[in-house]
C-alpha cells in the first residue's frame, strides 16, 4: 500500500518520460482537436521529438550509421526520454532510382549488413528500428536536391524547383506516405521543410490561387496526396518564412475549411536565437551601454589621475593622444555631431525596427530584420564617436572648454578675435609636447595652431549660449532614453512571449475557434542563453510538441555539430544542462485532477499514520493497565 502511494505521487508531481511513458500502438492513429495532438481515446499527446538527420544530404544515409549500430542509437534516444524522431529526406532519395549509397563502406561502417542495399531501403531500416524501439516517426520532405538546407539562394526555398515541379513533389509526397501505410508508428508527415523566397518566387498564404506561389493552396493539395496513400498519417504543415510567420492562418484557416485536413493538421514553426528580433536588439543594446559604461569610467579615471598627476608618462600620453594632437581634429564639432547623429539614428533604427517586427508580411519581415541588424553597426559607430570625445577630454585633462569648447570666458572680446592670444598657443604648446618652438615664439608652428584653434572657436560659437546648450543637452540625452526603454522592454520574458504568440503562439488560444495544433519542428543551440531560457519557459508553459534540432553528433564527417545533443561519437551527449532542460518538458504536467488526487492520496496517508499511532497508543496504555492489575493481585495475599 505504501509503495502504491508513492508511485502514485511521484506520478502527480510529474515523472521524466522513459519506454514505459512512450505512445503505445493501441492508441493509434493521432488525430487533433483544437489546440491538441490526441491519442484515438481522445488522450492528448505531446511529441516529445528530436531531429536526426542525413537522408537528406549528399550521403544519402542518416549521419551516425558509421560509428554506430542504427538499434544503438534508437535505443539511446529512448533512453534519452524522447518519444519521437523527425527524420529529414529528400525528393532525390524518393524519385531518383538510386540503387547504392555513396561510399557506402565508410558511411555504413558500422551497419555492414545494410552496405549493399540501396539509400531508400536504408532509409526503411532506420524507420523500422526506430518504430521497433517504441518511438514514434514523422517523415519530413526537407529539400529536393540532395543537400544541406537552408539559405535564401539555394533555389529550395518553395516546394517545387527547377527540376522537381508541383506534380513530382505531390507524388514523392504520395510514394513515401504509402510505403509506412502498415508501420502505425509513422505517424506524421511534414510536407515540406521552411517554406521562404525562391528565384521561382515569394511564397504567400491564401488569397488569390492565381497569384503563385500560393502555399495555402499547395499544403491542401499535398495533405490530399499524403491522406489518400496513408489516411492514418497527421499533416504537418509548415510556417513561412524560414519558417517564422503562421499569422495568416488566422484569415485562411485551411484546416478548419477542407474536409481532409480537418481533425489531422498540425502546424510547425522552427525558432533559431536569430529569428528572435527582440532579443537581439536587447542584446545589441546591452553591449553598447556596457561599452559606453566602461569607456566613460576609463576616461574619468585617467583624468583624475592627470589632474593628481599620478600619470606622467608622456612617451603613454603621447601614444594615447595622438587623435587629439592639434592638425588631426583641432576641432571636435564634427565629432559631435557624429557621435549626437549615430545616437540618434540607432534609436530611430530601433523603433522601426520594433514596428516591423509586429508585421506578418514578407516585406515588413525584410525591413525588421534590415533595421535591427543595422542597429548593431549604428551601435559601434556611436560607440566610436562617444569614445572619440572621451578620448580628448582625456588628453585635455578633463578641460574640455578649452579651445573648440571655450565658451565661460569672461571677455566677449575673446570669441570674436580673429587671432588667440600668444599665452593661449604656449597653454596649446605645452599640452601637446615637445613641437618645433619653444613657447611664447611665433614659429610656424604656433601660427598654425593658433588659426586652428580661431578656427575651432568659429565653428562652436553658436553653442556658447545657456539655452543652445540646453537644447544640446536635451537632444543628446533623449535618444539614450529612448534606447534604454528598449534595451529593457525588449528583454523581458513578456515581449518574447508576445512576439511567439504574434506569431504562431495565437493558434493555442483555446478560445481561438481556428486553434490548432503547434508542433515547433526545429529549434537548437550551443549556448545557454536567454533565448534558451525563454524558450524552455514558452514551450512549457503552453504544453508546445516540438522536435529538438538535431540529435546528430556531426554535420558531415569530421566537421563538428555544434548544436548536436551528441558527441561525434553518437553515444556521449554533449551538454549535461541542454539534455537535462529538455527533460524537464518532457515531465507529465500536473493537471487539477491529479493535483486533486495527490492532496486526498497525502490527507489519506496522514489519517492512516495518526490512526495507527492511536491504536499503538491506546493498545501499549492498556497493557500496561492490565499488567499493574495483575501486579496488584499478586501482592494482595502477602499483606493479608
Amino acid at each position: 500500500m505504501v509503495l502504491s502511494l508513492v508511485l502514485l505521487t511521484l506520478a502527480a508531481l510529474g515523472a521524466p518520460l522513459d519506454a514505459s511513458s512512450l505512445v503505445a500502438s493501441s492508441s493509434l492513429p493521432l488525430s487533433t482537436q483544437g489546440p491538441d495532438i490526441t491519442d484515438r481515446h481522445g488522450k492528448k499527446v505531446r511529441l516529445a521529438c528530436v531531429n536526426w538527420y542525413g537522408a537528406h544530404m549528399e550521403q544519402m544515409v542518416n549521419n551516425g550509421l558509421d560509428v554506430q549500430p542504427m538499434t544503438s542509437i534508437a535505443e539511446s534516444i529512448v533512453r534519452l526520454g524522447f518519444n519521437c524522431v523527425r527524420v529529414p529526406f529528400s525528393l532525390y532519395l524518393v524519385l531518383g532510382n538510386l540503387t547504392s549509397v555513396p561510399e557506402a563502406n565508410v558511411a555504413l561502417a558500422a551497419n555492414p549488413l545494410l552496405i549493399n542495399q540501396s539509400p531508400l531501403e536504408v532509409f526503411d531500416e532506420t524507420v523500422n528500428a526506430l518504430t521497433r524501439a517504441g518511438l514514434l516517426v514523422v517523415l519530413n520532405n526537407h529539400a529536393s536536391r540532395a543537400m544541406w538546407c537552408c539559405d535564401p539562394f539555394d533555389g529550395e526555398g518553395l516546394w517545387y524547383t527547377d527540376s522537381y515541379p508541383e506534380e513530382e513533389w505531390l507524388r514523392g509526397l504520395g510514394l513515401m506516405a504509402a510505403r509506412y501505410v502498415l508501420n502505425v508508428k509513422v505517424v506524421g508527415f511534414d510536407l515540406r521543410n521552411e517554406l521562404r523566397s525562391s528565384n521561382l518566387g515569394f511564397p504567400h498564404w491564401g488569397g488569390s490561387a492565381s497569384s503563385p506561389p500560393n502555399w495555402a493552396e499547395a499544403a491542401v493539395k499535398g495533405g490530399h496526396r499524403v491522406a489518400e496513400n496513408n489516411p492514418n498519417m497527421l499533416i504537418i504543415i509548415s510556417a513561412m518564412h524560414f519558417p517564422m510567420l503562421l499569422c495568416d492562418v488566422e484569415q485562411y484557416p485551411q484546416h478548419i475549411v477542407d474536409d481532409v485536413l480537418r481533425g489531422r493538421t498540425v502546424y510547425t514553426p522552427h525558432e533559431y536565437s536569430w529569428w528572435s528580433l527582440h532579443l537581439v536588439v536587447a542584446e545589441t543594446l546591452q553591449l553598447y551601454f556596457t561599452r559606453l559604461g566602461l569607456s566613460f569610467f576609463a576616461a574619468t579615471l585617467g583624468v583624475v589621475a592627470r589632474r593628481q598627476r599620478l600619470l606622467r608618462e608622456k612617451r603613454l600620453l603621447r601614444v594615447l593622444c595622438w587623435l587629439d594632437k592639434p592638425g588631426r581634429n583641432a576641432s571636435l564639432g564634427r565629432w559631435v555631431s557624429v557621435a549626437v547623429l549615430s545616437t540618434w539614428a540607432l534609436a530611430l533604427g530601433v523603433q522601426l525596427g520594433r514596428f516591423y517586427a509586429n508585421s506578418c508580411k514578407a516585406h515588413g519581415l525584410v525591413a525588421a530584420i534590415f533595421y535591427l541588424w543595422s542597429a548593431r553597426v549604428l551601435a559601434l559607430l556611436s560607440w566610436f564617436a562617444w569614445l572619440r570625445l572621451l578620448l580628448a577630454w582625456f588628453c585635455r585633462a578633463g578641460e574640455i572648454n578649452t579651445g573648440a569648447f571655450q565658451c565661460d570666458l569672461p571677455a566677449p572680446s575673446y570669441m570674436e578675435m580673429e587671432t588667440p592670444q600668444s599665452s593661449d598657443v604656449d597653454n596649446l604648446v605645452q599640452r601637446y609636447g615637445n613641437l618645433d618652438a619653444e613657447p611664447g615664439s611665433s614659429s610656424p608652428t604656433h601660427v598654425w595652431i593658433a588659426s586652428k584653434l580661431a578656427e575651432g572657436r568659429q565653428q562652436m560659437r553658436w553653442l556658447c549660449t545657456r539655452p543652445r546648450w540646453a537644447v544640446l543637452a536635451v537632444v543628446t540625452l533623449l535618444p539614450f532614453v529612448m534606447l534604454e526603454e528598449a534595451r529593457r522592454t525588449c528583454g523581458l520574458y513578456e515581449s518574447f512571449e508576445k512576439d511567439l504568440d504574434f506569431r504562431w503562439g495565437f493558434l493555442l488560444q483555446r478560445d481561438n475557434v481556428n486553434a490548432a495544433p503547434i508542433w515547433l519542428g526545429e529549434f537548437g543551440t550551443a549556448e545557454n542563453s536567454l533565448w534558451w531560457q525563454y524558450l524552455m519557459r514558452y514551450l512549457h508553459e503552453h504544453e508546445v510538441s516540438w522536435a529538438y534540432w538535431p540529435l546528430n553528433g556531426y554535420k558531415y564527417r569530421g566537421e563538428d555539430e555544434t548544436y548536436g545533443l551528441l558527441e561525434m561519437d553518437f553515444a556521449t551527449v554533449r551538454d549535461a544542462w541542454k539534455l537535462e532542460d529538455l527533460q524537464k518538458l518532457m515531465e507529465r504536467p500536473t493537471t487539477v485532477a491529479v493535483a486533486v488526487v495527490f492532496v486526498v492520496v497525502v490527507v489519506v496517508l496522514v489519517v492512516v499514520v495518526v490512526v495507527v499511532l492511536v491504536v499503538v497508543v491506546v493498545f501499549v496504555a492498556v497493557t500496561n493497565k492490565m499488567n499493574r492489575n495483575k501486579n496488584n493481585n499478586y501482592a494482595s495475599p502477602d499483606e493479608d
